[in-house]
């Protein structure tokens, strides 16, 4: 009996002593956790000075030979976009939407970037500035879109650079939509900005089925109508 006694005794202490151990541990990771945390808050940014338009990123593109313009990596080159796009509803993934001003806009432009949700980072109309050293831009289906030159073809942003390319400013704009009657208005420059249409059509099919007026659960990344 008496070396049951003590048997347990032992076991006993060697849980308290686990248990004591892993205290340490949990209190030691989560202090180390709190130097570790990134600072993503907005701050005042003055405008750089080596500022070009989104249209002559976009008449850059036009004129490469390739179809890609990569942007020398020590220029300290930059353009200056307002957001209006948001993945918060699930109908943008790892992009996001700028366009040249707040109300009638003459560009805009996708930035690809690997990582998602975005919307908790960047507001719609908040004013943002895209460093392009060393970044590509190009077409990707029939829209002009910036982001890493791989091979050949543009690819996202990793999250690691996320934040020394794309320099959120603390101001957020009221983005004003630009009114087009319809369809005979879709030009080239209104590509990645944003309209409003006055009122819209569907087919018997379409609200026979309840689909949405953009896109479905099932398509993959950007839905058609």
């Amino acid at each position: 009996m008496m070396n049951l006694y003590k048997n347990n005794k032992m076991k006993n202490f060697n849980k308290l002593f686990a248990i004591a151990v892993l205290s340490v541990i949990t209190f030691s990771c989560v202090e180390d956790d709190d130097f570790n945390l990134p600072d993503t808050a907005a701050i005042d940014i003055e405008a750089p000075a080596n500022l070009i338009d989104i249209s002559s990123v976009i008449g850059q593109i036009g004129q490469a030979q390739t179809g890609l313009v990569t942007f020398d990596p020590n220029n300290d080159q930059f353009i200056e976009g307002f957001v209006i796009s948001s993945d918060e509803a699930g109908n943008y993934f790892e992009e996001l939407i700028i366009q040249d001003a707040i109300e009638n806009p003459t560009a805009g432009i996708k930035i690809l970037i690997d990582n998602s949700p975005l919307f908790t980072t960047y507001a719609i109309g908040q004013r943002v500035y895209i460093k392009l050293d060393g970044l590509t831009a190009g077409l990707s289906n029939g829209v002009p879109v910036i982001g890493i030159n791989g091979n050949g073809t543009i690819e996202k942003i990793a999250p690691a650079l996320q934040g020394s390319v794309v320099l959120r400013d603390s101001e957020v704009f009221n983005i004003v939509p630009t009114p087009i009657s319809g369809p005979s208005e879709f030009r080239t420059e209104k590509l990645l900005t944003l309209i409003q249409l006055p009122e819209a059509q569907f087919t018997d099919a379409d609200l026979a089925s309840n689909r949405t007026f953009a896109s479905e659960p099932t398509d993959q990344f950007d839905g058609v109508r």
